[in-house]
């Protein structure tokens, strides 16, 4: 009765010690891959903490951004321009505000949105695609492009975005209004020059 089929399944059969063994061999070897694994993933989590507690603590000691990281995303901080002589002034001077006002900006609602306020999200994300556009729209005001005014045209949406997002958060973020001022500025400049 003991090698019979009994309600399909397969007949029982003894283990023979070197199975046994070899089957106890292959458990072990599991169970001792599964814990080396939890205790590697344990530590890498633990070391990126690390990082991100000490990446938090360098932000707190050093909240102002290093001369040579705002030679690379401002526009003209290595030589000076003065605005009379650009054959665009006004155009040139908002434009460079823009940018400038832009980058100050995309630093408060980034760290906004570190600490957990979303809503910024859309704000955030026109005056990111707003920054290099005015910045364009800039160059080509100093040095009186061919193509000013095309640019000109492209810069009057993104301007329109930037203020239309930021200015829906306005009430609750103060810190927008000069961005939001800036991006008028520009405007009304944009429209002087197309002489619309």
């Amino acid at each position: 009765m003991n090698n019979e089929k009994i309600e399909g399944r397969p007949p029982k059969r003894d283990l023979s010690r070197r199975e046994l063994i070899r089957n106890s061999a292959t458990l072990g070897l599991a169970v001792g891959s599964i814990a080396i694994a939890n205790e590697s993933l344990a530590q890498g989590v633990h070391g990126f903490r690390k990082k991100v507690k000490r990446y938090h603590e360098y932000k707190r000691e050093n909240p102002q951004p290093s001369q040579s990281w705002l030679n690379s995303i401002l526009p003209n901080s290595k030589k000076q321009v003065d605005p009379a002589s650009t054959p665009h002034p006004g155009l040139f001077q908002a434009a460079m505000g823009c940018t400038e006002i832009g980058v100050k900006s995309r630093t408060y609602c980034l760290d906004a949105t570190k600490k957990g306020d979303l809503t910024l999200a859309p704000c955030l994300k026109a005056i990111e695609a707003m920054i290099p556009v005015c910045n364009a729209l800039g160059k080509l005001a100093e040095i009186d492009a061919i193509r000013l005014k095309d640019q000109a045209k492209a810069a009057h949406g993104f301007l329109d975005d930037c203020e239309r997002e930021c200015g829906k958060l306005v009430s609750t973020h103060t810190a927008l209004q000069p961005c939001i001022a800036t991006c008028t500025h520009a405007k009304l400049e944009i429209k002087a020059l197309l002489g619309a």
